[in-house]
Parts: structure tokens; sequence; C-alpha cells
């Protein structure tokens, strides 16, 4: 829910008998053999969007080392992303315990409850962790959210602002506003949002990818397929920006037949990448059908 918000699995894993002669599936977690090893990995798979496989990594952190509050923080955050709440409860619950004034935890302790068993009180924790730590955007970055999952836009936009003037060097407050000003239909400043994410983030596979779908959605296809292009040149396992990649190549301008079969076979080659690159929980439902309507659509031209 959030990866898609934030525009924001669970996954078994083998052991491997020798790493380098048998890696694992696209997506699936080695085993680490340190709980460094376990945390690095998470945290590169939590900058590349991939929350799911964070979470494989952080469990595998706090498995090497349970006292490991970087691991239940880490596994907290991702879990929000991909909403289990319980979890994120569970691992700030416990990193409160030892540290009751951090404000990482305070944060998605608060969202947590106020989207699952104590909407009150938790927004009443969300609010009080901003309230005592006015210098950090994290605490307004996540009412935002809340406003946006509970429908308050007008809310979501103002915390947004408020994020963005206390932290303008990072990128996810501006992601965040894009997304707000998309859903009210302002595309110019959505995407004036996102490039200045950009700026900050170049290489973001999702922010390229927002982007492309946002200039998809303005009528700038020659600029979207460019962003989409960038985002899985930087991450090729990103699945979001193929199935993008494919709305774009059917949307283009078609003059001939010969351009129609062009389109339709590069936009049934992304979502079948899209299809083997998703997690089943993160599945678009309409995308299996998509492919085959286009597949039929393509073998019935002349």
């Amino acid at each position: 829910m959030l990866k898609y918000l934030l525009l924001a699995l669970a996954l078994g894993w083998a052991v491997l008998a020798d790493a380098q002669e048998t890696p694992p599936e696209p997506g699936q977690p080695a085993l680490a053999t340190t709980a460094e090893e376990a945390l690095a990995a998470a945290e590169e798979a939590a900058r590349k969007t991939n929350f799911r496989l964070a979470l494989e990594y952080y469990t595998q952190a706090l498995a090497l080392d349970t006292t490991s509050v970087a691991a239940l923080l880490g596994r907290a955050r991702a879990a929000a992303e991909v909403g289990q709440y319980e979890q994120v409860i569970e691992d700030t619950t416990l990193v409160l315990a030892v540290q009751p004034q951090d404000v990482l935890a305070r944060t998605l302790n608060g969202f947590a409850l106020a989207l699952t068993t104590s909407p009150e009180d938790g927004l009443k924790l969300l609010e009080s962790a901003r309230d005592d730590n006015p210098e950090s955007a994290v605490p307004l970055n996540y009412l935002g959210i809340h406003a946006v999952l509970t429908g308050d836009l007008a809310g979501a936009l103002a915390y947004f602002d408020e994020a963005i003037a206390l932290a303008p060097q990072q990128a996810l407050p501006l992601n965040s506003r894009a997304v707000v000003h998309a859903r009210r239909g302002n595309l110019e400043a959505a995407l004036a949002d996102m490039t200045a994410a950009l700026a900050l983030e170049p290489a973001s596979a999702l922010l390229l990818t927002n982007r492309g779908s946002l200039l998809r959605a303005s009528g700038d296809m020659a600029g979207a397929l460019n962003d989409l292009n960038s985002a899985l040149a930087h991450d090729p396992a990103y699945a979001q920006a193929y199935f993008e990649r494919a709305l774009v190549y059917v949307s283009q301008g078609q003059q001939n037949i010969a351009q129609i079969r062009a389109y339709y076979t590069s936009a049934i080659d992304d979502l079948n990448a899209y299809l083997t690159t998703i997690h089943p929980l993160d599945l678009n439902p309409q995308a299996a059908l998509y492919r085959d309507q286009l597949s039929a659509s393509l073998a019935s031209l002349p």
C-alpha cells in the first residue's frame, strides 16, 4: 500500500550449499552469515523499495542478533510499507522498552495503532512524537501518510508542506506531496515535486517510475518512456516500472499496423516481465488479463 503512496512478501529462502555456485532466485534472500551482512542487505533492499525482501533480511539480522535496535526499527519501517501493522507494533514496542524517546519508534508505533486497534490513541501518539521533536520531519511525514489513507488530502498537504520546510534535502516528503497533488488533479505541481525529489535522488527507480507515470498522465509519452527506461536501467527488478512502461507503449500514437504491432509486442513483453518480478501479494490483478487482451488483439492484426 505505502510503497505506491510513497510513489509504496512473505518470501522463504533455501539454505545454499555454495552461494557462489547456486545463487538465489531473483527477489529471494540468500542466508546471511552475520547480523551486519543481513542488515546491509536489508537496507539495500529497502533503498530499492523492495520492502518484503527487506523484511526477510531484517528478520535474518534479528535471528543473528536479537538485540539489534537498528534491525527492529528497519523491520518496523518495512512492515509499515506493506501493511503488516501488527509487526510494526511488536517491533516498536521492543525498541521503546529500551529507548522510550526514539522518534522513529514512537512515530511508527502511533502510526500502526492509528490504522488498526486504537485510532484515537495512535493519532495522539503520532502528534506527541511531532510535538516532542519539532526539528524532525519523520512524524510529519507519517501524519501526512495517515491523512492520505484516511481521506484527508488537504490535511496531508499541510503536513507534507511542514515536512519539506524542515527537511528540504529529503526526497520522501517531496514524493509524498507529489502523490497528493496528483490525487487532487494538480499534475503540474506533482511533476514539480517529483522532479525536485529526483534532483536529490536521481538514481531512484521508485521516483523515476513515479515521474514516468505522471508524465504519461500529462501526455508526455517520450518523457515517460525515458524515465521508465532509466528506472529499469538502475534496477532491472523494479516490477512497477515494467507495468508503467507497458501502459506507455499502448498509449502511443499509432499510425499504421507495423507501429501497432511493435507497441503491443513491447507492452506484452513488459507485462510478462512485471508478472515474473512482482511478488504475488503486490500483484495488480488486472495485469494478466490486460496482457491476454493485448495478445488477442495482436493476433487479430492483419
